[in-house]
């Protein structure tokens, strides 16, 4: 395939990606449900908090649940199943199951699996509109997952919840690709991150030991002055911790392929701004998209800087492959405006909602692969984030 044909396709990939970037890409309000339709809030209430994901579309408004009295009761079972290849079977391993109502932890149930690795919860309340977490510990490591809107009725919604043996010994773990959105905002700068992460081993690590006794299995260097973060995917609250600018996931790492979404805001002063983009293990794959705004970019680590359609908007595309750890690459913005005025607010959960693990529907999405360049084109109208 010749040169023209490889850059053309790869234009008609990326303009593809901008009937989904713009918006869900960046958090941007446009993911909110219209006033009165599927899945919207009610008149006057505030934007979905905290992690909590907005509502499956066709799902009525929060708080309007037909033909359900409030004394409503349901059930639910959770499962926990071995992921390991000859691993044991899972028996009665500990659980906690959160429910959650509008960023609220409305009931929390801390139990252990039978000897057959599940656990059957009953009289539940759901005369509201409440989703389940549930987290199993095994082995030394937790591992959670999601359930669906609950409804009043037997128990005929199961989670499962995929666990894996452990070891302390780090795996050779890569990042397969990397990808770097770059937005205007009234904030400043709102970067928003998806990673593609791969460990060839078929048990999950611990992590490497650090300070307090804890875990850590990702530690990422966030550009300085950083100021809002925000967790949307592979990120959970009390698992993950903002410290002096690292981002530390303490999460275990299971094998094969994990996905980790995250935003954050960078200032503008003084017309600049600056991002860093530590390395903090081999990546096969990285890329920035920059907004193409008459600003003028200087950027190191990274070639490229061409100019691509993306739906109406128009942005500079930077990539470098086959990094290794410690390499960064360095974005220096300047001649910046105030964008005010034409850009939308990044998502700013509301305020003073308590802590809890973030919840997130379930998330598809693949790759596109074109011309050498991956294009991750993830669903993420599903997650909504969690900031600290």
């Amino acid at each position: 395939m010749n040169r023209t044909v490889r850059v053309m396709l790869a234009l008609v990939s990326l303009a593809a990606l901008a009937v989904w970037m713009p918006a869900a890409a960046f958090g941007a309000a446009a993911e909110a449900p219209a006033a009165g339709g599927p899945g919207a809030l009610p008149a006057g209430h505030p934007p979905m908090p905290k992690g909590h994901p907005p509502l499956p579309t066709g799902q009525p408004p929060m708080g309007e649940v037909p033909s359900m009295p409030p004394d409503a009761k349901g059930a639910l079972v959770v499962q926990a199943v071995q992921g390991t290849r000859g691993g044991p079977a899972v028996g009665a391993d500990p659980v906690v199951v959160e429910l959650v109502c509008g960023g609220e932890v409305v009931k929390k149930i801390e139990t252990k699996l039978n000897a057959k690795g599940e656990v059957i919860l009953e009289n539940l309340p759901v005369g509201q509109i409440v989703q389940p977490v549930a987290r199993v510990r095994h082995g030394g490591a937790d591992y959670q997952a999601v359930g669906d809107i609950m409804h009043a009725g037997p128990p005929d919604q199961r989670i499962t919840v995929v666990v894996y043996e452990s070891t302390e010994e780090a795996p050779a773990w890569v990042i397969r690709t990397r990808h770097v959105f770059v937005r205007r905002t009234g904030e400043g700068l709102y970067v928003k991150e998806m990673m593609i992460v791969e460990s060839p081993t078929d048990r999950a690590w611990l992590g490497k030991k650090v300070a307090g006794g804890e875990r850590a299995t990702l530690e990422l260097t966030l550009p300085k002055n950083t100021g809002r973060v925000d967790f949307y995917v592979g990120l959970y609250q009390g698992l993950t911790e903002l410290k002096d600018r690292q981002l530390i996931n303490h999460m275990a790492l299971p094998p094969g392929t994990s996905k980790y979404q995250f935003g954050y805001v960078v200032p503008i002063e003084g017309g600049k701004a600056g991002i860093e983009i530590a390395i903090p293990a081999d990546t096969d794959q990285l890329v920035l998209l920059l907004p193409d705004d008459g600003a003028k970019a200087s950027v190191t680590g990274l070639s490229g800087g061409e100019t691509v359609e993306m739906g109406p908007q128009k942005m500079r595309l930077y990539k470098a492959e086959k990094l290794k750890a410690g390499q960064k690459a360095v974005v220096a913005l300047s001649g910046l405006k105030s964008a005010a005025a034409t850009t939308t607010p990044a998502p700013k959960p509301k305020d003073g909602t308590s802590a809890l693990p973030q919840t997130l529907a379930a998330v598809g999405g693949g790759v596109i692969v074109v011309g050498g360049l991956g294009v991750v084109c993830f669903k993420w109208l599903k997650s909504s984030p969690r900031s600290s």
